[in-house]
């Protein structure tokens, strides 16, 4: 993929209720693929991912989303009423009483942020140990709340608390992966009782790599199964050439010759993400076909 290459995907006007769309680079890409730090752009496509999920089975009226790249963060001396009249249309757009989720990222750190409109309740999730609450944010999502009970006459403020069950990141840069995770099991959940599910208090215990690598699989699927992704694919496949070893108990897997090298002869979609789950060599499969794009 080269450093002027772009990916272009467009997320479903349901979505938010209206159109929106971006176009990924590589330095979008490779940040993710090294776990090293990201920001709303890659959130986003996790979340048109998590929004795929919910339409196939039949419950995006269950959940809904807050784009992150529409919610800056508040200078301190702004009292944040654009961003908290921005939550407010956008829980009037799409969402009809159900889970809002809201990422945002307060300056250095991403935090999620669990709107249950049903119970008139606003959940936060931090991924840290010990850090303070952000009040700033407490307010403005409130208001945002506030806004959206006053539009539906129901004069009430929101009730506001800060969960303490969810896992905890050991170092300095997976906040924005603990959100995607963090999403990513509520969305799952059948039986949607956010308090309970990060009820009590986990100190010392994080997401182990292979969670990290399920939400990473979804990630790079999604863009895959995207169309304008498919053509760039199906265009190179013929030029695609792997090196590395796949065990020969998976030989079966694949269309493939073997030797030394082998070369994907023929690869459909349902193959290719075979592959990705199968060669648990994820971060190299990604490299080399970022590469051929």
């Amino acid at each position: 993929m080269g450093e002027d290459d772009s990916i272009h995907i467009e997320f479903e006007e349901s979505m938010f209720g209206r159109s929106q769309s971006l176009r990924l680079i590589r330095e979008d890409i490779v940040p993710f693929m090294e776990i090293r730090e990201i920001g709303a752009r890659q959130i986003l496509v996790y979340m048109g991912h998590l929004y795929k999920y919910l339409k196939e089975e039949d419950r995006t009226d269950c959940i809904s989303f807050v784009d992150p790249g529409h919610l800056p963060t508040c200078p301190l001396d702004s009292n944040g009423s654009h961003l908290s009249q921005h939550i407010s249309n956008q829980l009037e757009a799409v969402c009809r009483d159900s889970v809002c989720l809201i990422p945002y990222n307060t300056g250095y750190h991403w935090i999620l942020t669990i709107v249950n409109v049903a119970e008139n309740m606003i959940y936060l999730l931090d991924s840290t140990k010990n850090r303070c609450r952000d009040d700033a944010w407490k307010m403005i999502v409130m208001n945002g709340v506030k806004l959206y009970n006053a539009s539906r006459g129901i004069p009430k403020w929101p009730g506001f608390k800060q969960l303490t069950g969810n896992l905890k990141q050991s170092g300095g840069v997976e906040c924005g992966y603990y959100v995607m995770r963090y999403m990513k099991e509520i969305v799952e959940c059948e039986v949607l009782r956010v308090e309970t599910m990060f009820a009590g208090c986990v100190k010392n215990k994080a997401y182990s790599q292979e969670q990290f690598d399920e939400v990473r699989s979804e990630w790079s699927e999604f863009i895959y199964s995207h169309n304008s992704m498919n053509e760039l694919l199906y265009e190179r496949l013929n030029l695609f050439e792997m090196n590395f070893y796949i065990d020969p108990d998976c030989q079966n897997e694949f269309d493939t010759e073997w030797g030394s090298e082998f070369y994907l002869q023929e690869v459909r979609e349902e193959n290719f993400l075979r592959i990705v789950s199968e060669l648990r060599a994820f971060d190299n499969l990604l490299e080399l076909y970022a590469d051929q794009l």
